[in-house]
This record gives structure tokens, sequence and C-alpha cells, in this order.
């Protein structure tokens, strides 16, 4: 709904693997955002990011824009089940921190995917022999690969090894992925800064984060597609689905399970 001079905001929060999402309907004024953000997530304290849409229903094309301007994958995911209202379908969602519409919808009951703004093996870097960067239209990744389990803050840690690699300011935003490698999955545990709000915050799931392993994982087979099942910090799976082409292009999928927890309005 559109922002009237009562300040209502229509609201839904939605659980996507965790990783709390409050999608707002109606799209306001940019420098208003920051402010909408941290008043919900001071009412709803388990919302971890939140967002805000417009939904051209007869196209079946969406707008979404993140309070902090960047890409979110678990938005997105969560924008399309609850535009397709549960039902299996697909649309297209032009996301904050992107310069395509990306492709997202239901393909069974109680899960959502989205495609991931990733286009070819150019946007992996090698770091070290256990650090590797994905750059994501709206959002960097860095994939740690624990060896052995990190003994400081993760949080902390994270930062530092963000500052190091001048990525506090130069992207909209950016994570650092700690994963362990299991014989059927990869464990995460996501750590991520978003600049414009200048939030740290350790996610209990992350959609891009999931991604970036997923093409981390790709880059170590010559299969032309691989799928990765990544274990998020609330114990729920999001898998990731590569597929490489000839000319080092890449097509990145997540999907997971997702549900709606509720629904309102809140007067700002």
């Amino acid at each position: 709904m559109k922002i009237n001079n009562k300040n209502k905001y229509e609201y839904t929060i939605l659980r996507p693997g965790g990783n709390d999402q409050m999608l707002i309907k109606g799209i306001g004024p940019k420098n208003k955002r920051r402010k909408i953000n941290d008043e919900m997530i001071k009412r709803f304290p388990s919302v971890e990011q939140v967002s805000f849409f417009e939904y051209d229903q007869k196209n079946k094309k969406a707008t979404l824009e993140l309070a902090g301007g960047e890409f979110c994958g678990n938005a997105t995911r969560s924008l399309a089940y609850l535009l397709l209202q549960g039902n299996i379908g697909e649309i297209k969602i032009k996301v904050s921190g992107t310069t395509i519409s990306l492709n997202a919808g239901i393909r069974q009951k109680a899960t959502a995917f989205a495609q991931m703004p990733v286009s070819n093996l150019k946007s992996v870097k090698k770091f070290q022999p256990n650090l590797f960067r994905v750059d994501l239209e709206g959002i960097t990744q860095l994939v740690y690969l624990q060896n052995k389990p990190v003994e400081k803050d993760l949080k902390q840690y994270a930062f530092e090894i963000l500052k190091k690699q001048n990525l506090i300011y130069s992207v909209p935003a950016a994570g650092v992925m700690f994963i362990s490698e299991k014989e059927q999955f990869i464990d995460l545990q996501p750590v991520v800064w978003v600049r414009d709000i200048e939030t740290l915050l350790y996610e209990t799931a992350c959609a891009s984060g999931t991604a970036a392993v997923g093409i981390w994982k790709a880059l170590q087979t010559k299969e032309k597609s691989a799928k990765v099942k990544v274990l998020q910090p609330t114990g729920k799976f999001i898998e990731a689905e590569v597929t490489k082409n000839e000319s080092n292009g890449l097509e990145v999928y997540i999907d997971g399970e997702i549900e709606i927890l509720k629904k309102g309005v809140e007067n700002l």
C-alpha cells in the first residue's frame, strides 16, 4: 500500500529457512527506508531484513527494494512466495542492486526458488587456499573454508576480513561465508555487512551466500552442473544449483523451504 498521511505500512513476515524477512507493500522515498527498517526491526526482533515492493499483477512483474539498497536472495524468494500465494508458478522480480529481472517462483508446496544475479566464472577470485571472492550484483560474498574451527568471535573476525579486502564501503553489501564440508552437505555460518544502513549481522540463513558456496563448489568439478545442499544455522537446508556453459557463463538458482509467519499493518 502507498504510504499515506497516517504512515500506515502493510507488511508480511516470512521465514525462508531462517533469515526472517519483512516485506512492506509500497516503495516509499529512499531517504525514509532506513528509519522504517530500524523501527520495524525494533518492533519485530526476529526480523533480519526489511524490503519494500510493488507488483504488476497483469504482467507478473515485481520490483523489490531492500532497505539498504543491497541484493538479498531470501527476500527475493519470499516475495515470489507471497505474490504467488504459495501456488506453483513463476514471476519476474527486479531487485535492488541488480540490473536484470530475475526468475523466481514455486516448484513445490512450501518452497520457493530464485535466480541469482551472477553471470560468469570471472566473478570468482581466489585470494588464499581457503578464501574465495564471489561477486554477485548487489552483494559480494567471501567464501571462507574452515580447515579448523575459528576460535575468534565470528562477527568481529568477519568484519576484520571485510576491512582487509576493502569491502566495507566499496560495495552495497558484503559477507563472509564460513563453511565446513561434510559428506552430504556443506555447513554454513554467514555474517553479512550492509553499507548504507551500517549493519553487521550473523544471519540465521543466507541465500546469496548459499549461491556463492554453490559456485565455489561447482568450480571444484569439471561437470557442467552441480547441486549443493547447504545447511543454514537454523538447521534448514537451502539448495544451490549451478550450471556452467561453454563460454564460462553461469546460471545459478537457490531453492528451499519457506513459510509465512505474520501479516499486519503498523503505524509509524
